[in-house]
């Protein structure tokens, strides 16, 4: 439960954020904004409330989807060890010494 909440407190946040600056959204071409594309049954631009409930369904099922995806992966490498072993010594040469967490410009171009 405590987790749908964080997932729903995200997306009244970034719908709310979205809908109260719509000159920021402009420039996005993301999800949230397909979905502020969206209409009602009567072809009215879908409410707030309808919006951040629409945002919410896509953030439940792409945590699951990332989450399986993730296990899927991890699983199939650790039956592998040549895998694990390519992917130690490509990650240790990406990523300093004393660096914790990576950034992402550091592992965006491992093979």
């Amino acid at each position: 439960m405590k987790a749908i909440e964080n997932l729903a407190g995200i997306a009244v946040a970034r719908v709310s954020q979205r809908l109260d600056n719509p000159s920021a959204g402009e420039q996005r071409v993301d999800l949230l904004a397909r979905l502020q594309e969206g209409r009602d049954e009567s072809g009215q631009p879908l409410g707030r409330q309808e919006l951040t409930a629409e945002a919410l369904t896509q953030l439940i099922a792409g945590s699951d989807t990332t989450s399986n995806t993730s296990c899927a992966i991890l699983y199939w490498c650790l039956k592998n060890p040549r895998v694990i072993e390519k992917l130690q010594q490509e990650l240790d040469q990406a990523i300093p010494d004393g660096v914790d967490v990576p950034t992402y410009d550091m592992v965006k171009e491992l093979p």
